[in-house]
């Protein structure tokens, strides 16, 4: 039985590891993103705002494909390269410029390209943070060049809408549209060209204007990661012993058993008296 709860502790011990470097993982990458996205998106360089985001998402260019500014908002296409899914992207950011920016307000954005057919994408935040990205039905940030330009879009109309207290109280809703003109120009569509010609020769596509996927680096918080698992393992050691291995000392009874004949023996005599008196 004792061996049966030993491998069943052991088990519990593999997924409480899993769970917490998952958890742990988690946190750090949270942190990261917090702290590092926050100091990109405070870059007075627009390039600087967005290469933080898009950069990571795979081949791109180092300037945005189309971007519009006003002073509520700045909007940028840039056109990226997915390797995995082979096909050009545009990764769609919107910058809203709020100097009161507080994340736990619910303002919605969304993208519509006016052309043969009208088709409306929205955006979401990313991770909490002062920047939102364009997603399809999936929500993912997956905008397929191609499925664009099968829209012939000749504009596009942008819906900031969010929702106000009148003075009486009252909850209403606020939609403002902004609208752009805006076609799609093969001239600007450079990256899947570019790989069609060379390949993904990153030093041939770089005298093309074509940079690959930076990647995160996450080693300055991976101090989340470790200190979490060797607490954890910590736990894990501790409540082996204490469960398999730790031997609680015997009970003392007092009173509740015979004294020994050493026990009855210890300790003054007792003076003894004759029944028959003192000899004479």
């Amino acid at each position: 039985m004792k061996t049966t709860w030993k491998i069943l502790y052991i088990i519990y011990a593999a997924l409480l590891l899993l769970v917490v470097g998952a958890v742990s993982k988690g946190q750090q990458e949270g942190l990261y993103f917090q702290n590092e996205g926050t100091k990109a998106i405070e870059s007075e360089e627009d390039y600087e705002k967005f290469y933080f985001f898009y950069g990571s998402v795979g081949y791109h260019l180092r300037l945005p494909t189309m971007i519009y500014d006003n002073d509520q908002f700045t909007l940028a296409f840039f056109e990226v390269y997915r390797k995995n899914i082979n096909a050009s992207l545009f990764y769609i950011m919107l910058y809203p410029k709020d100097a009161y920016y507080n994340k736990e307000d619910r303002v919605l954005y969304y993208l519509t390209f006016n052309g043969d057919t009208n088709e409306k994408y929205s955006f979401d935040r990313f991770r909490n943070l002062q920047m939102y990205v364009l997603v399809n039905e999936n929500r993912q940030a997956e905008i397929k060049i191609e499925d664009i330009k099968s829209l012939n879009p000749q504009s596009i109309t942008i819906t900031k809408e969010y929702a106000t207290i009148t003075e009486t109280n009252e909850v209403k809703v606020i939609e403002e549209t902004f609208e752009t003109n805006y076609t799609i120009i093969d001239e600007h569509v450079l990256i899947e060209k570019a790989i069609h010609e060379v390949g993904f020769n990153d030093d041939a596509l770089k005298e093309k204007g074509v940079y690959p996927q930076h990647y995160h680096s996450m080693k300055k918080y991976a101090y989340i990661f470790y200190l979490s698992i060797v607490i954890t393992l910590i736990v894990i050691v501790l409540g082996a012993y204490f469960l398999f291995y730790f031997k609680r000392g015997k009970k003392a009874y007092i009173g509740n058993k015979k004294p020994s004949k050493t026990f009855k023996d210890y300790g003054p005599k007792a003076e003894y008296k004759d029944p028959l008196g003192p000899l004479e």
